[in-house]
């Protein structure tokens, strides 16, 4: 009789123990899938986890791609443009609503007036604290060589200028 408690009482510590080692693991595995959201990295676009290059390319396909002046001053530019920009572009809002048809498509012709995308190669990248430079090459005659800037902002790369030699 004593050794069939003993086996009891043994077999119940193994089950007791297997109980916390499976309580504990579970708790962990949970632990695991939490996950902190950070104000700072929720995009819903990707943007945010694109490289300097990614979101320079990206920001270019969609201009390039785009005919209509609106949609560029009001879905693209928003997009990719750094804050400094966007203020500035903002100040002229007024403006630009006003702005006749011919003079959007010069606008916009003036912002799609350096190579298109397919033709841009970026040398490389360089990254200094919130500042991205890439330097570019082209194959397109008058535009063999340029420099773009990007900043990092809390929602990622935005695009700032870009200059062509």
């Amino acid at each position: 009789m004593k050794s069939y408690i003993a086996t009891f009482f043994i077999l119940g510590i193994v089950v007791i123990g297997l109980g916390f080692y499976v309580y504990s693991n579970t708790q962990l595995r949970e632990e695991e899938n939490e996950v902190e959201l950070d104000e700072n990295i929720i995009n819903v676009d990707n943007s945010a986890t694109m490289s300097p290059t990614e979101q320079y390319f990206a920001f270019k396909n969609e201009l390039y791609a785009q005919t209509d002046y609106d949609v560029v001053y009001s879905s693209i530019l928003p997009k990719y443009y750094n804050s400094e920009a966007l203020a500035s572009i903002q100040e002229h809002q007024t403006e630009f609503a006003n702005t006749s048809v011919e003079d959007k498509k010069l606008i916009l012709n003036a912002l799609t007036r350096f190579p298109a995308p397919a033709n841009i190669t970026v040398v490389n990248e360089d990254i200094e604290g919130n500042i991205a430079t890439l330097e570019l090459s082209s194959s397109v005659l008058n535009f063999s060589s340029g420099t773009a800037t990007l900043v990092l902002e809390k929602d990622g790369w935005k695009y700032k200028s870009e200059i062509w030699r």
